[in-house]
């Protein structure tokens, strides 16, 4: 690279680059199912060998630019564990860069969640004890509010839980947000198509009361 052009390649372009890359990882572990994966076989080659071809499990193919193929060979499995703790039914995580060709993004959802944080998929029905349209009161803490969604995240017991108002919109419940609280509601187990399907139970609630935490002086005269 010439003097100049090094000079020219700044700050804006690193941080484009690394983006990339963390997209190109997002693609293989996505690609083949884990990100554990470094070494493999059969794999192709085009372009005066500046791609290379992955197999996955399917004997489908992915086309990786080198440079991007070797950072993910050396980049850390547990890289993208805690920020994609993150992702639930209605928040997904998302990387975008600007291209010449448009807006280019790579995104994980709850359908690859596992991938990047190397959680085991739980295929039993969460919280067998909360039935289809049983009323309940639970304590827990509101961890987020989607307004698009009109939806709050509910955690309970290790698990956030999706919460959906009985009327009207959650803004009216923003007070409670990030406290613990103690939800009115009832339980839905009903998927999209209005199937008792869902192996994590939703809540649809008309209440959130905020659990008042006593202080060490609380009380004192």
């Amino acid at each position: 690279m010439a003097e100049k052009d090094f000079h020219d390649f700044g700050f804006k372009d690193v941080f484009k680059m690394s983006l990339k890359a963390i997209q190109w990882t997002i693609r293989i572990g996505k690609h083949l199912g884990n990100i554990t994966k470094k070494k493999f076989e059969n794999v192709k080659f085009r372009n005066n060998y500046t791609e290379i071809g992955i197999p996955n499990s399917e004997g489908e193919i992915l086309y990786v630019p080198k440079n991007y193929f070797d950072l993910y060979l050396s980049v850390d499995s547990e890289l993208f564990k805690d920020i994609s703790l993150i992702v639930e039914d209605e928040r997904r995580l998302a990387i975008g860069v600007r291209e010449d060709s448009g807006y280019v993004e790579e995104t994980i959802t709850t359908r690859y969640r596992a991938i990047f944080t190397q959680e085991e998929e739980v295929e039993e029905v969460l919280f067998p004890e909360l039935e289809h349209g049983q009323n309940v009161i639970l304590e827990g803490e509101i961890t987020r509010g989607n307004e698009r969604a009109n939806s709050l995240g509910f955690l309970y017991k290790g698990y956030v839980l999706s919460a959906y108002p009985q009327s009207g919109s959650i803004v009216r419940f923003k007070h409670s947000l990030f406290l613990k609280v103690r939800i009115h509601g009832i339980i839905s187990r009903e998927d999209d198509k209005c199937q008792l399907a869902t192996r994590k139970p939703k809540i649809i609630f008309h209440d959130i009361e905020p659990i008042k935490e006593i202080g060490l002086f609380d009380g004192e005269a």
